[in-house]
């Protein structure tokens, strides 16, 4: 897989979990987007080895998680084109790719290609999973794509249904719409400006017009502002209106060491 040509030549800093304090400065907040689920099965075939892109700074090297350790050997890398980032999850069983931000009608579309190529989620193959993810690219629209596990789906997210026409997922099947329980909290800072995110994924998230950096359950993600605003909301149920009014703000030191991204 070669470098995408999304990842436009520029400088840009770094930051990450040294340069905030969300004790001291951040704004309590809860997810309220809907997600779509798709298992990654144990299988070899058709998965690639887990290591970083040609043209990528790191290329041939294993991909990483944000506690330095790798993803696995085999399995699917792919690019998050929201945020400019590669992914990669094994393909061990364990591991699952989460569709952010999924309206009713496009659960639908999905369910439904799924459904058309096996009648149980659970016998996707890797191959198959690679031409679902262009069919939710290119026909669906969906371009915020991320690696998870079925521990953290299990634990932390509940079924509900993504569709008119779906019920929610039966218990034991890591498939279909789920969101975050209303009682989890996470706690949010706004970052003006131009800067690069190293948190949770393969590479680190770009941000060009300012972004959202959110601690959640111990783990940093940084969140585009229009994502943010129409799936987050404030702790106590209320709209956050604007990131400059409603979330604590971080101002770029301008001695932060920058990166070159191409």
């Amino acid at each position: 897989m070669a470098l995408s040509s999304d990842m436009k030549e520029t400088q840009r800093p770094v930051l990450s979990w040294d340069n905030f304090s969300f004790e001291e400065n951040s704004t309590a907040v809860m997810s309220d987007a809907y997600k779509f689920i798709i298992p990654v099965p144990a299988q070899q075939e058709g998965s690639e080895p887990l290591v970083y892109p040609e043209g990528h700074a790191q290329a041939g090297q294993p991909i990483v998680d944000y506690k330095n350790r790798p993803i696995g050997d085999w399995g699917l890398v792919f690019f998050n084109a929201k945020d400019q980032a590669y992914q990669a999850v094994a393909a061990d069983g364990d591991g699952v790719i989460i569709l952010n931000g999924v309206t009713s009608a496009q659960a639908q579309k999905i369910d439904e290609k799924v459904r058309s190529m096996v009648s149980n989620p659970e016998e996707l193959t890797i191959e198959q999973i690679k031409s679902l993810l262009s069919f939710v690219r290119t026909t669906v629209g969906i371009d915020d794509i991320y690696n998870s596990t079925r521990a953290y789906v299990c634990e932390k997210l509940v079924a509900v249904s993504a569709g008119e026409n779906l019920e929610p997922p039966s218990n034991g099947l890591c498939y279909g719409g789920r969101k975050r329980r209303n009682e989890d909290i996470s706690q949010a800072i706004y970052v003006p400006g131009t800067f690069a995110l190293k948190g949770v994924t393969a590479s680190e998230q770009l941000f060009d017009n300012g972004g959202v950096v959110v601690n959640q359950d111990g783990e940093l993600w940084g969140i585009q502002p229009e994502t943010f605003l129409s799936t987050y909301s404030l702790a106590n149920g209320n709209s956050i209106n604007t990131l400059e009014g409603d979330i604590a703000t971080f101002n770029i030191e301008p001695n932060i060491e920058p990166i070159i991204k191409s």
